[in-house]
């Protein structure tokens, strides 16, 4: 999974769940639309702008800068709508970074 924490036994007790039914191996479905933004937050995984926080760094957003070469390499178009959804998974990604 890119980005990915554990759950707490908590949230997932509140579901219903036990540790034993979390299985981070376990393959995720995809819609297609999706796809190219899976893609390119594979391909952009080690590019993260971040800052030295007190005892860990803190990660501020995707490198941007780097973006047209990602899209480039793929062969990826992206349109106003994709990227939002960039943004979307970025924004998600921080909550599992930071």
């Amino acid at each position: 999974m890119l980005y990915a924490r554990r759950p707490s036994a908590a949230p997932m007790a509140l579901l219903g769940l036990t540790a034993a039914d979390y299985d981070p191996g376990a393959p995720v479905h995809v819609w297609p639309e999706n796809w190219p933004i899976v893609r390119i937050m594979q391909a952009m995984d080690r590019r993260w702008n971040v800052v030295a926080g007190a005892k860990t760094l803190i990660c501020l957003g995707l490198d941007f800068a780097a973006l047209s070469l990602v899209l480039s390499a793929l062969d990826i178009t992206l349109d106003a709508d994709a990227f939002e959804l960039l943004r979307h998974a970025e924004t998600v990604a921080l909550t599992h970074l930071n």
